[in-house]
């Protein structure tokens, strides 16, 4: 059975993204339960003004064991959507159970969705699900980060229990595009076993999902961007059915994770548009 229908404590939030008769994207519809509160929208990026940037924040100080996160995001026709979150997401210790997040996403027409969510931070004995499904409709553009770091505070030998991640790109009518599944234990990681983790704690991918550039052309330019941040080991490829391109990082700190992160996100925003992305604060 899924995580994600084995319910204990429940969180929802549902965002709808709506474009009007100037161009500027708006919040049509909210809804959100607890721990999930969200801001209203920000219009920060000077190169797409009409843009609506979107902190989605929590009010529980991170993942606890049994909660039960459920995100629906929906970005009608043309409209424009950046949803990033106030800090970085604590998975606390678990004595029994797990925590799970599980994301679902539709991006219309001609839509553009970024999701660049801050790391997700596994202290000792967490356990966490994630999944994330992203419908895409006929050119449909989304930007995803998706990346967690390992984190003792006591500075011990303690790792986390376990992490299992999926993210599913689909086309409208439902047939399956991308598949990209990744599971990993404590014990294996603080193995540092070369060609797993090594001595890196910090890892992320970005997935780039477009039909306006050939995905070869853009994931030489995920590579070229970065791959030239100092203290990382990153690469990118194409992702199957020519759907885009993904990065993936290693770093040993999360401020180089970052970095890398923020310059794929650039170097994806200016080989979809020309333009980079102006800056965005916390």
């Amino acid at each position: 059975m899924s995580a994600c229908l084995r319910q204990q404590r429940n969180g929802h939030a549902a965002l709808t993204f709506r474009r009007d008769f100037h161009g500027r994207t708006f919040l049509s519809e909210q809804f959100a339960s607890y721990p999930f509160h969200i801001t209203k929208p920000f219009y920060v990026d000077p190169h797409l003004p009409g843009m609506a940037t979107l902190y989605l924040q929590s009010a529980s100080g991170g993942l606890f064991q049994g909660d039960e996160l459920q995100l629906s995001i929906t970005v009608e026709p043309q409209a424009q959507a950046h949803v990033t979150t106030q800090a970085s997401t604590k998975a606390h210790s678990m004595e029994r159970g797990h925590a799970s997040q599980c994301t679902h996403v539709v991006i219309g027409n001609d839509a553009t969705l970024e999701m660049m969510a801050d790391p997700l931070i596994l202290f000792p004995n967490s356990r966490v699900y994630t999944q994330t499904q992203i419908v895409l409709h006929p050119g449909a553009t989304a930007i995803v980060g998706d990346c967690f770091l390992m984190h003792d505070p006591n500075a011990g030998r303690t790792a986390f229990d376990h992490l299992s991640n999926e993210t599913v790109f689909e086309s409208e009518t439902g047939k399956p595009l991308v598949t990209d599944r990744m599971r990993l234990d404590g014990t294996t990681a603080q193995a540092a076993l070369p060609g797993i983790t090594g001595t890196l704690t910090a890892h992320g991918n970005l997935f780039v999902a477009s039909e306006k550039i050939v995905a070869a052309a853009l994931a030489e330019q995920l590579h070229n961007a970065v791959s030239k941040v100092d203290g990382v080991f990153a690469g990118a490829s194409t992702l199957p059915n020519g759907v885009g391109a993904v990065a993936r990082i290693a770093a040993d700190n999360a401020v180089t994770l970052r970095q890398a992160l923020h310059a794929g996100w650039c170097a994806a925003r200016f080989a979809l548009t020309g333009l980079k992305p102006g800056p965005r604060r916390k």
